[in-house]
């Protein structure tokens, strides 16, 4: 049933406080393909707009959002505002006592 309620492109956003790293920010592919795609990209905290585009320009993912095989494009610019929004909110706020934090089934639909 929850195949049927998730439309559109699914990503992963998340925040994570790494022990050697420090703050990072991931994007890719969600779903089914967070492990069978293994389509993600990693930036250390802060990220800017440009550097979220970057990511997810680097991604298999990208094709997805532009409307593959007869789909629909998705609407790209609100998965870039809340991987920024939750970039910064990571940055502002630390994790804290959460090590990490994430969306795995984050529906782009298409604008």
């Amino acid at each position: 049933m929850s195949e049927e309620m998730v439309s559109g492109v699914e990503a992963i956003v998340g925040a994570r406080d790494d022990a050697l790293y420090g703050p990072l920010l991931l994007i890719g592919a969600g779903g089914v393909l967070v492990e069978l795609a293994r389509d993600a990209a990693l930036r250390l905290l802060p990220v800017s707009g440009h550097d979220v585009t970057a990511m997810i320009d680097g991604l298999k993912l990208k094709q997805l959002l532009a409307g593959y095989r007869g789909k629909p494009p998705a609407d790209r610019k609100a998965l870039e505002a809340t991987a920024l929004a939750l970039g910064r909110d990571g940055c502002a706020r630390g994790l804290g006592r959460r090590s990490s934090f994430n969306i795995g089934r984050l529906g782009s639909r298409s604008s």
